[in-house]
């Protein structure tokens, strides 16, 4: 629940502001043939296919897809697997279709990764849920160099089957350990079914809680003629947060819109719509607080936004966000960075907001890989991805002199931790490749909360 107090229009932060961030889920579309499988298709696809259907065309294959790396940096954060296979001409055969999340760490090839992998059931013989151990030589979805954590079989003893089946991973950081629960659900009828659990699993030695690349096996007892995936996917959340105050924050503003109202706690970062009168970085103090805006490339920010009054959005109408969010300052070449200095130890969140107030057709600075498609805007500390948005744009229709709602405004929350006398660094990275050669990404504005 958001508790807020009104003062002169400025929003101030009570307590009570709950946070927890997710990021949608990611299709993955990396993938790599680590054994057999060479008649394959759509593996720079969130759907690849191993096999065409001629006799054990997918017969004992391995792969695997990478994705950025996610880190459970806190008790309560996440990471899930999803996806579909539709499985044609195989065996039943237990432990032999099988799945999992991973860390590759320092490894150049399929071996040695530590994480989590499920083996299916068929008929009275169990399938695992399997923990990769540390110093392991062998494949990633391999026995060897692992060790079984719990079992199941189907409540009636179906064998597994040709038909189509749903995966499910997901790995919670507790503490120390893991909650783990996943599943493996469908086949002829519906009928077939695995559930694992397991809670308070201490990780092997050397683990980092950091997952990046999913795997499968399509086992040689299978002797499968082909699997086709469908809707791979990996999602983050990071667990709830109580926020307490607003620390502070920088607002950008395009230097012929009007200026930003004076804001406790704020700075403003302007700027002109000619990058070559504008810097490749800048810096702002904040009592305290420091923060440096950066970017990569000898080219400088640019800074885009209205240039009236009528044009600038407030969310609410009633000041609930602390900055006008109609200017951001923009790179053309695919990421911001911001390094933030002064923070204490402890937990704290991050928002940060995407709305360009662009007005005529097409998707402005939210293009992604085609004129029609958004791109989407990462945000990464220390290589791992914390969350994600897809901007947008207001339109032709514009405001037309009214607010829009809080809700419209794209933003990225997640709580992340600090070390007193050390910075932190924020990435944010635009996704797409334009038509026009650019990878665009633009920030209105951000904010750092304290928590509890």
């Amino acid at each position: 629940m958001k508790v807020w107090h009104k003062t002169r229009g400025v929003r101030v932060v009570l307590a009570g502001w709950i946070v927890s961030s997710a990021a949608p889920a990611a299709p993955v579309t990396a993938w790599t043939v680590d054994q057999n499988g060479a008649i394959n298709s759509g593996l720079n696809t969130a759907n690849p296919i191993i096999g065409d259907g001629s006799p054990e065309s997918a017969d004992a294959a391995a792969f695997h897809g990478d994705f950025p790396a996610f880190v459970l940096a806190r008790s309560g954060d996440s990471v899930t697997f999803t996806g579909t296979v539709g499985l044609t001409g195989i065996s039943a055969s237990s432990q032999n279709f099988r799945f999992g999340l991973f860390d590759h760490g320092t490894s150049t090839d399929f071996n040695g990764w530590l994480g989590y992998f499920t083996s299916n059931s068929s008929g009275s013989t169990a399938g695992q849920l399997r923990e990769r151990q540390a110093g392991n030589t062998a494949l990633h979805v391999g026995n060897t160099g692992s060790v079984s954590i719990t079992t199941t079989v189907d409540p009636q003893n179906d064998p597994i089957a040709d038909g189509t089946y749903t995966m499910m991973l997901k790995l919670t950081r507790v503490g120390g350990g893991y909650d783990i629960s996943a599943s493996l659900a469908g086949g002829p009828g519906g009928n077939f079914s695995n559930v694992w659990t397991v809670n308070g699993r201490a990780p092997p030695v050397g683990d980092g809680f950091r997952f990046d690349r999913v795997a499968i096996l399509l086992g040689s007892g299978l002797n499968a003629d082909r699997a086709a995936f469908a809707n791979m996917d990996v999602s983050f959340a990071s667990s709830p947060v109580l926020t307490t105050a607003r620390l502070f924050g920088i607002d950008f503003n395009k230097n012929d819109a009007p200026a930003a109202p004076t804001q406790g706690g704020f700075r403003v970062v302007a700027g002109s719509s000619v990058s070559a009168q504008n810097q490749s970085a800048y810096a702002k103090q904040i009592g305290a607080y420091s923060v440096e805006v950066l970017k990569p490339g000898a080219a400088n920010f640019e800074f885009r936004g209205a240039n009236s009054d009528s044009t600038r959005a407030t969310p609410g109408g009633d000041h609930t966000r602390p900055f006008l969010l109609s200017d951001f300052i923009a790179s053309r070449d695919g990421a911001i960075t911001l390094r933030i200095h002064g923070l204490a130890s402890g937990t704290f969140v991050f928002r940060s907001d995407h709305l360009d107030p662009f007005t005529g057709a097409g998707l402005a600075f939210a293009e992604g890989a085609s004129p029609t498609t958004q791109t989407t805007i990462e945000a990464s500390m220390n290589g791992a991805l914390k969350g994600s948005v897809q901007p947008t744009v207001l339109g032709p229709a514009g405001l037309n002199t009214t607010f829009i709602s809080e809700a419209n405004v794209p933003a990225i929350t997640f709580a992340f931790p600090a070390v007193g006398g050390q910075p932190v660094e924020i990435v944010l990275s635009g996704s797409d490749l334009t038509t026009s050669g650019d990878r665009f990404v633009f920030l209105n504005g951000f904010e750092i909360f304290a928590t509890e």
